[in-house]
């Protein structure tokens, strides 16, 4: 592989222009001159004396071809390398025959065609187990032969003893005699040493190649004209064949044993093939460990599956998914019983519940993602049964929202509530007898006093006056006291229709300014404009009534007196508010406001809140308190919304 890399190199060269400076002469221009060359003369197969005192060697071989070719005497001269490059800094020589190339060297010398590339070593024991390459002669004895360019390579690597010899056959020697941990040198020339000596079972190379670079004649920078001479006797040489002769004469050619690339080659197929073998086997057993975990994996699946449909269909609810287009999707055998799944149907408004479910409720969930609870409804088939149904969001792909829906008869169940609400009131009747009729006993012994005294005292004007204020007072007072008591024992049925809550404010503000006024009282509206719910306006009106009478009676000991109606908008609800200043409730009393009968006022009987709560709850909504001692009182609506517009602000 190496032999093809230099002759592609040398081809290459070949292929290369004359420089403008070679010389190039033709047989009737030969001129005779002599160049004196000095050589390594221990640097084998390159150059060398041997044991008979001849000087010889690659170099030598080409050296002796280029001086016929270009007709010039050429003298070589052996001598140790380090004196070779003394000689030709000193001008005592013309050039050096074989010098390895590097930038450094560059600044000093002048450097002909390469004609041979050279690799270094590093050779040390075969019992060396901790040198391995180049970073591990870091601290250790290291031999390299006098200005080689090894001395380059070595410098800044912290070597605990640099040791410069005048050949490699010395630094070989010193290795095997321990003198040494390693040595850096000409990878060919110690190959050569160590054949020669018989020293294979001695010594080793370890790592890559090293200072790999173009071998060259080198002379003092400046001395071109020699330069060109070499130059083009290398071209020469290397197109009429004889430098191909002499390479094979002292590095040979490399023969390949076929039987062992056919060998290598059948021994890389096994391998393969056991490679092949082994994957196709953990392949087919990892297949089948997966195939037995997708079955697994798909009994379990359908267990939780059947499981889930169990638990679907063992809820009374009738259940449905639909999409965005209300088509249905799934549902339970409760709701399909229902609907008769003989009949043929797809979208929800094609079944009996989609007579149930109001389409915006529908929309609302499909389109902007919001969830509908606990929502009650007459049904428009027979205008008897009552639903009570729940709509929530659910993602079916990307932003695309369909709808869970839970649809429960409450029909039964309302009437149920009804009645032990009913049930519930007569029986805290009987058990408040004693107070109702001491409530109704108080009025009509004062009326019986004014009777009874009035043959006696009716010529008296201060009695006349006496009686003309107190007996229509006491008899409001009965009147009241029977009309609240009618109001909570009485199952309403208020019929509901749309309303604009700004207006039933207004007219119930309308109906109190007396009593505003009386009181002095700062009046603040702040409620959403085109608010619309769907309640009982006389219902809504008297839920009012009672919050804003007991805000007055609150606050009208103030020195401030202030009471604040006003709106706010969450989603699809809406919250009325009514708020006051005045000196609010304690938080054991907290918990009991909406109790019957339980009251802190002298003169009440306890059924005014209840009364409220009652009528918000049949109007589907909520009604909850807030309040702090020495701050104030919230009572707090939550109603359906219908439409929710603008905020207005009315001031009375």
């Amino acid at each position: 592989m190496k032999k093809l890399y230099i002759l592609f190199i040398l081809i290459f060269l070949m292929l290369v222009p004359n420089n403008i400076h070679a010389r190039s002469l033709d047989d009737n221009e030969k001129v005779y001159i002599t160049i004196t060359i000095a050589g390594d003369d221990s640097l084998p197969p390159f150059e060398y004396v041997d044991g008979k005192g001849i000087y010889k060697g690659f170099n030598i071989d080409i050296m002796r071809a280029i001086s016929i070719e270009e007709g010039i005497e050429i003298e070589i001269i052996p001598m140790p390398w380090y004196k070779a490059i003394d000689a030709l800094n000193n001008g005592e020589i013309d050039a050096i025959q074989g010098m390895k190339y590097s930038k450094t060297r560059d600044i000093n010398y002048d450097f002909s065609m390469p004609y041979i590339q050279t690799p270094n070593s590093i050779f040390v024991r075969n019992d060396n187990k901790y040198i391995h390459e180049i970073n591990d002669l870091k601290d250790k004895r290291v031999a390299i032969q006098k200005n080689d360019i090894s001395k380059y390579l070595l410098a800044n690597r912290d070597i605990e003893n640099l040791i410069e010899v005048n050949n490699q056959e010395e630094a070989l020697i010193k290795l095997i005699n321990k003198e040494i941990d390693a040595y850096v040198g000409n990878k060919l020339t110690g190959a050569y040493y160590i054949q020669k000596k018989g020293f294979e079972e001695y010594v080793k190379t370890v790592g890559e190649d090293l200072l790999v670079e173009n071998y060259c004649v080198a002379v003092l920078d400046g001395n071109n004209e020699i330069i060109d001479i070499f130059n083009d006797g290398i071209k020469k040489i290397i197109s009429n064949g004889t430098y191909d002769k002499i390479y094979k004469k002292w590095f040979g050619e490399y023969f390949y044993d076929n039987s062992k690339i056919l060998k290598n080659i059948l021994v890389a197929l096994g391998v393969a093939f056991l490679l092949v073998v082994l994957i196709t086997i953990f392949t087919i057993k990892w297949n089948r460990q997966l195939k037995e975990r997708v079955e697994e994996r798909t009994i379990e699946l359908k267990r939780e599956n059947i499981l889930k449909e169990k638990i679907l269909n063992s809820i009374f609810s009738y259940i449905l998914v639909v999409d965005r287009d209300k088509k249905v999707l799934l549902m339970n055998d409760k709701a399909k019983r229902l609907i008769d799944n003989k009949k043929d149907f797809t979208y929800l408004n094609d079944t009996v519940l989609g007579k149930i479910i109001d389409n915006n409720d529908i929309n609302e969930v499909t389109q902007r993602g919001i969830e509908i609870k606990n929502k009650e409804v007459v049904s428009s088939i027979d205008d008897i049964s009552t639903y009570q149904y729940n709509l929530s969001p659910i993602s079916i792909d990307n932003d695309n929202f369909g709808a869970v829906i839970s649809i429960k008869d409450i029909t039964e169940e309302k009437m149920l509530r009804e009645r032990l609400m009913a049930t519930d009131k007569l029986k805290t009747l009987g058990r408040l007898a004693a107070t109702v009729a001491h409530e109704i006993k108080n009025p009509l012994t004062a009326i019986k006093a004014y009777v009874e005294l009035m043959p006696e005292k009716i010529g008296s004007e201060r009695f006349r006056e006496n009686l003309l204020e107190d007996v229509p007072r006491e008899i409001d007072r009965l009147d009241k006291f029977i009309n609240d008591l009618l109001n909570y024992s009485r199952h309403r049925r208020g019929k509901k229709e749309e309303l604009n809550i700004i207006e039933v404010v207004k007219d119930t503000l309308r109906f109190l300014s007396r009593e505003i006024k009386k009181h002095d009282i700062e009046m603040v509206c702040d409620i959403h404009k085109d608010a619309k719910v769907l309640v009982s306006r006389d219902q809504l009106r008297h839920i009012l009534m009672n919050l804003l009478l007991n805000a007055i009676d609150a606050v009208k000991v103030n020195s401030v007196p202030k009471i604040k109606v006003y709106s706010a908008v969450d989603g699809q609800y809406i919250k009325l508010i009514v708020e006051d200043n005045g000196k609010g409730i304690d938080e054991k009393t907290l918990k009991k406001v909406f109790e019957p009968y339980y009251t802190t006022k002298k003169e009440g009987v306890g059924l005014g809140l209840a009364i409220t709560q009652q009528m918000v709850k049949k109007n589907n909504g909520e009604i909850s308190v807030e309040s702090k001692l020495g701050i104030g009182t919230k009572f707090i609506i939550t109603l359906g919304l219908l439409k929710k517009g603008e905020i207005l602000c009315i001031d009375s």
